[in-house]
């Protein structure tokens, strides 16, 4: 019983602190849900701000040790990150925004997604004995990481032929193109090695059986 309610306050600490994260960008002007100018983000208050993303990953630790809260977690980041994407694509003065621009909100609900499939996925294989979530969990990471570093890296490549200030500057599409390349890369390899480690456990159960 005790166990129980240990695993149950760690869902609804965590879930909790998430909320919490949420209202204090609201509060510090990050979020917005009546801005139609698309200058809202020169209201934001930068302490606030620090102290939700402090918050946030607090809600992250307190989920990530017990499988169960770890999945609720991961639940509640999904609902999180999908009701962003219907806010960002039905609400004309829905904000968010950290310090740059609207392109922010597309940033903030995708890592949730990802973090949220990952909190699931690694939590489902713990419940079930699934390793192939595991590996899943792995390649979405990985997968992001060097999508990440290949449209920084095609985004300098091309960037470096833009005269400074130029306002037409096309660099990203360059950093798009690598990375649509690196997303093929790795998706290869990832289907490649579950070929291999498939055909391997094919092999082991040929000799046992």
């Amino acid at each position: 019983m005790e166990n129980l309610r240990k695993h149950a306050d760690r869902r609804a600490v965590s879930i909790a602190l998430l909320l919490a994260a949420v209202v204090i960008l609201a509060v510090g002007r990050f979020i917005q849900f009546d801005d139609t100018s698309g200058f809202g983000f020169e209201k934001w208050n930068r302490p606030l701000g620090y102290v939700a993303a402090l918050v946030a990953i607090g809600a992250v630790a307190v989920a990530a040790p017990e499988v169960k809260a770890r999945l609720w977690f991961g639940v509640a980041l999904l609902v999180l990150g999908g009701w962003l994407v219907v806010m960002q694509a039905t609400s004309d003065g829905f904000r968010f925004v950290w310090s740059v621009s609207d392109g922010e909100l597309g940033i903030l609900w995708f890592f949730l997604l990802l973090l949220g499939v990952v909190m699931v996925l690694t939590a489902a294989a713990a419940l079930t004995g699934g390793r192939w979530m595991l590996r899943v969990a792995a390649y979405l990471v990985a997968t992001v990481a060097l999508c990440l570093i290949a449209f920084n890296l095609g985004l300098g490549y091309y960037g470096s032929d833009c005269a400074e200030g130029e306002s037409e500057c096309l660099s990203w599409l360059g950093g798009v193109w690598w990375a649509v390349l690196t997303l093929a890369g790795c998706a290869v390899l990832a289907i490649g090695s579950e070929v291999v480690l498939w055909r391997r456990r094919s092999s082991v159960k040929e000799l046992v059986g």
